[in-house]
């Protein structure tokens, strides 16, 4: 995941320990983040509305995936990360941040570490729908 997701996880601990330090009552002035470490926050964060596409993705191929990008262009746009948030609210599985790498790793295992930027085909697996090549029970177990 790289630097966005050292920057993400950096924001947001800092963000969690404004929180703690004031009320609960903040705005959106007070936590910015730049636009692809907000997407990617956005993408990993537990359950926000909007941030996933909505769509099935049982069949979402390993090239599909790696076409798109890793975190998406605007909130509500597909992205590498909302296809493996959708995959996870599909299976009534919890969206958080150690199921979301659980599945991503899965995901790099049976497709082939796709670039960030996506416009790339699947380093294997291509044409495979990408819920045949997840073990299921090892992510939720």
């Amino acid at each position: 995941m790289g630097e966005s997701w050292n920057q993400s996880v950096r924001m947001l601990g800092q963000f969690r320990s404004r929180m703690s330090a004031r009320s609960a009552v903040w705005s959106a002035r007070e936590f910015r983040l730049g636009p692809v470490a907000g997407a990617t926050a956005c993408a990993l964060l537990v359950g926000v509305a909007g941030c996933g596409s909505g769509d099935a993705n049982s069949t979402v191929t390993c090239d599909e995936y790696a076409q798109k990008e890793l975190a998406p262009p605007n909130i509500g746009g597909e992205s590498q990360s909302t296809d493996i948030i959708d995959m996870l609210r599909e299976r009534e599985l919890p969206v958080s941040i150690d199921m979301t790498r659980k599945l991503e790793s899965a995901v790099n295992k049976f497709c082939g570490k796709p670039s960030p930027r996506g416009d790339d085909s699947a380093k294997r697996n291509n044409s495979r729908p990408i819920s045949d090549g997840v073990d299921w029970d090892a992510i939720s177990g």
